[in-house]
């Protein structure tokens, strides 16, 4: 195993002394086991500044730097600077390299949307197990870079900084990493990775038509009918939401449900640690605001107070809450910024029974770290929720991970809407155009006053994307575990009753779902709907078997109910027959009560798995 590190090693210390400035000009990484080809600005750059004598950074006046960009500060010591057009990237690093002020200087990578991502002199490794820390770290001695970080959660991953004397770009000593036998993966901390997944609209619409859809009847989640399902209120459901900053004082928020909560950034990525206030940044920019406003946004999808004669209604406004905020109030995110608080989900949220994990974004580029977060949360049974994207592409990461339910986004008339990105890895849609829900409160939020719902600029009814159906299929997912609490795991690897929590939610949303049909006319599933519109009601039938009086509870009162109702004409279970098909059948008789009978007393399988017998399905 260790000849190749060898090999590696000898051809790293000829390549320290002959690289100089040269500048690779085929840029890729490594993510998931697959080499990723990135494209890099034509007129954007990154460096990493010298401190001068008195520890203040430097500034550079190289003859390659456009001095009517404004640079942009990326982290602390590392900025964005503009090239001119006279110049090529590669020259103009190699220009910057070998300037007093520049310690290290990369190429800033594009994405189709030209939105800029940023190198830094940060990236991260997770050692084989079969290394020795010893070898890694003469490894890491020889390509001239030191050890920033060791992760406080898995002591073999490691978050490592370039020096001065680091030979390489960030891009290539990365990769060096990859290609030896040390490491299981390696890659940058990229800077401004992830994007929240929502469409700004200039308009403002006035009512919830997800719930209740009254231009086109049917073409919502059919909320009215699902909620009148009662559940077990002794059992707890928790989400945990990972965004940009949540509004703790709106008026239409239960504060007294919040459980736990983390800023993942801190304020200032830069230079203050994270921290415990999840409140979001402020800004003078209404680009800023957006930014800030959509974790109150996506919340409320969820979690807006109902019946109280405010505001909106939430999908499933008894649930507990985790909240974290992995941007800092620069408006900035990395890699390791939402690496972190997805640790945090996995590692705190199962003492609080957290079921499921709403992350209302995209990456541009994927990342092993992420991927590790995201099995860290599918081992402690945390469903984890991502947008398909809101670029009118295929669907983005995280969401075409097999540890993410991937949900794209329809519009008022049952039809996906254009931006909704499509592919292999998408499950369902949800509802994701002019969603009425809670804004920031005042003139904080994303709706300006003048154009705001009812002229009360604490609500948003336009707040668009497939953010937006992440969080009703989420919402939804929460009122089926509510209904079905055993079919949520234990902690740390022990699935519930009827499996992996990850895979129950799947089945049940997939199996429920209201098919529709994509372009190539093909039923049940498609790369442009999934399995179809998310439906609350159907998906609460599936998991309504075995309480026929709708207690929200399976005990002896419900075999009395239901004995009564098949031979002496008592009441038919309620609020849905399904509720009484306890061995899922497909209908009613004494077999329902001979299978409660040996669930409640000696053991036998629970009455909530999944059943798709009272509705078409494509399951």
């Amino acid at each position: 195993m260790y000849n190749r590190t060898i090999g590696l090693l000898v051809c790293g210390l000829i390549f320290t002394l002959i690289a100089g400035s040269a500048v690779a000009t085929d840029y890729h990484y490594y993510s998931l086991g697959q080499q990723i080809d990135v494209e890099t600005s034509d007129s954007l750059v990154t460096v990493v500044l010298n401190p001068d004598g008195e520890g203040a950074l430097r500034t550079v006046d190289a003859p390659c730097i456009d001095t009517t960009f404004e640079p942009i500060n990326v982290n602390g010591s590392t900025w964005s600077y503009g090239i001119l057009d006279s110049w090529t990237i590669d020259s103009a690093l190699i220009n910057l390299r070998n300037h007093a002020a520049v310690k290290i200087a990369n190429p800033v990578l594009a994405t189709p949307d030209s939105t800029p991502v940023y190198l830094t002199d940060e990236f991260t490794v997770r050692v084989v197990d079969e290394a020795s820390i010893a070898e890694f770290e003469a490894f890491v001695q020889m390509h001239n870079v030191e050890i920033r970080e060791i992760d406080s959660v898995d002591d073999r991953r490691y978050m490592l900084r370039m020096t001065a004397e680091s030979a390489e770009d960030l891009l290539e000593i990365s990769n060096a990493f990859y290609e030896s036998d040390l490491v299981e993966y390696s890659a940058p901390n990229f800077y401004n990775v992830a994007v929240q997944d929502h469409v700004p609209n200039d308009t403002y619409y006035s009512f919830q038509w997800h719930l209740k859809n009254n231009t086109f009847p049917g073409a919502d989640i059919h909320f009215e009918e699902a909620i009148d399902f009662n559940w077990d209120e002794r059992e707890t459901v928790t989400v945990a939401i990972i965004d940009a900053g949540f509004d703790l004082s709106h008026e239409d928020f239960d504060s007294t449900l919040l459980y736990h909560w983390y800023d993942a950034a801190g304020d200032n990525l830069d230079s203050l640690p994270p921290d415990f206030d999840p409140s979001p940044g402020y800004g003078d920019h209404w680009k800023d605001n957006v930014t800030w406003a959509h974790g109150t946004n996506v919340l409320g999808i969820v979690n807006a107070v109902t019946d109280n004669e405010l505001g909106v209604a939430g999908i499933a406004p008894f649930c507990r809450f985790i909240l974290i905020k992995a941007w800092d109030n620069y408006r900035r995110n990395s890699v390791e910024t939402l690496n972190r608080g997805m640790q945090w989900v996995a590692i705190h949220g199962w003492m609080a029974q957290c079921q499921i994990m709403v992350a209302p974004w995209h990456m541009l580029y994927p990342s092993d770290d992420i991927e590790r977060g995201m099995f860290l949360n599918w081992e402690h049974n945390i469903v984890s929720f991502f947008p398909s994207g809101s670029d009118a592409g295929s669907v983005n990461y995280p969401g075409l991970s097999k540890y993410a339910i991937s949900v794209g986004a329809t519009n008022i008339a049952d039809v996906r809407e254009f931006f909704s990105a499509t592919g292999d890895s998408l499950d369902v849609v949800a509802p994701g155009v002019d969603i009425f829900t809670i804004d920031r409160m005042d003139e904080l939020g994303a709706v300006p006053i003048p154009f705001s719902c009812y002229r009360d600029s604490s609500y948003h009814c336009k707040f668009t994307g497939t953010s937006a159906s992440c969080a009703i299929a989420a919402g939804i997912a929460a009122r089926v575990l509510a209904r079905a609490p055993e079919a949520k795991g234990g902690t740390w690897d022990q699935p519930g009753a009827y499996g992996r929590t990850f895979d129950y939610i799947r089945t049940v949303l997939t199996g429920s779902a209201d098919d529709l049909v994509g372009g190539d006319n093909t039923p049940c599933w498609d790369a442009e709907y999934g399995y179809g519109r998310v439906n609350a009601h159907k998906a609460i039938i599936a998991v309504a078997g075995g309480d026929p009086n709708n207690s929200g509870a399976t005990d002896i009162d419900d075999v009395v109910y239901l004995i009564a109702y098949i031979f002496t004409g008592g009441p038919a279970p309620e609020p849905h027959l399904a509720a009484g098909d306890a061995d899922c059948s497909g209908g009613i008789d004494i077999d329902d009560v001979v299978y409660l009978i040996a669930y409640i007393f000696t053991g036998g399988p629970g009455p909530r798995a999944a059943c798709f017998e009272w509705f078409n399905s494509c399951m």
